[in-house]
């Protein structure tokens, strides 16, 4: 099956990825298949495939990378960017942030994401997605890691404007969301010197691989690139407000506008009504 997919027919390599597929769904086969050669194959499918090619490699993917084993594999074949560019499809997005999930369980495979300097702006692109509450929750958690980790994302997704969105789901997304987008918005207060002292959670279903650090952050200096960070945070966070707060009141004042309209519509007639 591995020669197939070395073949030059696209339809037979398409193929041989469906077979692997449903292999991969048994954990029996799949340190198998992770040792047969196929990672580089399926990630050369993600690139190059057609779109049900691409889909049944990256489920293979993501069967594959429950298996520790085979996430150094994952990583090493350069596939985290090209699971990046499959986000413009939301019907393949939650596969393809589940993939990456399992891929932060292992240590490479948290260097690579934190190293990847696309993702944090895919990421915070998923957390517009009002319709995708799920997606929201998977990318929020893979922020945590990032933000967690790397001064240099954190300083990335205030750049990207993450904030906005992220206050928008403290008030208005899940249970989880509110959470999570709360805790990324706690690790933006702090400078690259400092480490928090809560590792980031993992999502539900990852094993827990992260222990807490106890430390004294009031014996640390303030230093003055503390000071900025802390101030465009805090800048970005009121204009958010501002702006939640207005909408909020514009929509009040429809609403009482339009009951207004409404009593003078059930109170008058042709007879009360002057001309």
């Amino acid at each position: 099956m591995v020669t197939l997919l070395n073949g030059s027919e696209v339809a037979v390599q398409e193929a041989a990825v469906a077979a692997f597929l449903s292999l991969s769904a048994l954990d029996a086969n799949k340190p198998i298949i992770g040792a047969s050669g196929a990672v580089p194959l399926f990630v050369k499918m993600l690139k190059n495939g057609s779109s049900q090619g691409k889909k049944d490699a990256l489920r293979a993917l993501y069967n594959l990378s429950i298996c520790s084993k085979n996430v150094s594999m994952i990583v090493e074949s350069g596939a985290i960017s090209h699971i990046l560019s499959m986000f413009s499809e939301p019907e393949v997005a939650e596969t393809a942030l589940a993939l990456i999930g399992h891929m932060a369980e292992a240590e490479i495979g948290r260097k690579a994401i934190n190293n990847d300097k696309d993702i944090v702006l895919v990421l915070s692109d998923v957390l517009g997605w009002g319709n995708a509450p799920k997606c929201q929750e998977r990318a929020l958690y893979l922020l945590m890691l990032v933000a967690h980790h790397s001064w240099a994302q954190r300083q990335a997704l205030i750049n990207a404007g993450g904030i906005s969105a992220l206050l928008q789901l403290v008030l208005l997304g899940s249970n989880l969301s509110q959470q999570r987008a709360s805790r990324i918005l706690d690790y933006l207060r702090y400078d690259r010197r400092q480490v928090r002292a809560v590792s980031a959670p993992l999502a539900s279903g990852f094993q827990q691989q992260q222990q807490q650090q106890d430390l004294d952050y009031e014996s640390l200096e303030i230093t003055e690139e503390r000071k900025v960070v802390s101030e465009m945070v805090q800048q970005s966070l009121q204009r958010s407000m501002d702006r939640l707060v207005k909408r909020a009141c514009l929509q009040s004042l429809d609403n009482e506008q339009n009951k207004s309209t409404g009593l003078l519509k059930n109170s008058s007639s042709s007879r009360s009504l002057q001309f």
